[in-house]
């Protein structure tokens, strides 16, 4: 994924030696104009109360679910209603939605049940 960031010119890799002994490669931010950009999308969901896209509802549920929000705390003053609002989207079924209802019968039946049927083995 970062080599593919890097082909899109929205990061660059930088090499570097500590101690003149130890090589290290660094991967920072070649335009920051889309990090902001993204900040302040997420901050006007999150501080203003706006609705959120689906791109950046589904960034601020990844952030919130591996507990890095609040490192956004410059950009995203941390506050219980931001905490809550992050959470519910993170708890959103963000993801694909099936277009078409479940038969009751589908419905009915557990999860291995219907990978089963699904496999074609009963």
């Amino acid at each position: 994924m970062l080599d593919r960031l890097v082909e899109r010119g929205l990061l660059r890799r930088e090499d570097k030696k500590t101690l003149d002994v130890f090589r290290t490669t660094v991967t920072r931010a070649a335009d920051t104009r889309h990090a902001e950009a993204l900040v302040g999308r997420v901050r006007a969901a999150l501080v203003d109360g706006v609705e959120p896209d689906a791109r950046t509802a589904t960034v601020i549920g990844l952030l919130s679910a591996s507990g890095t929000l609040p490192s956004l705390h410059r950009s995203v003053p941390w506050s219980g209603t931001v905490h809550q609002r992050a959470k519910r989207l993170e708890q959103a079924s963000w993801g694909a939605k099936r277009s078409t209802p479940r038969p009751p019968t589908e419905q009915a039946r557990s999860a291995p049940e219907r990978a089963v049927s699904l496999s074609g083995s009963v």
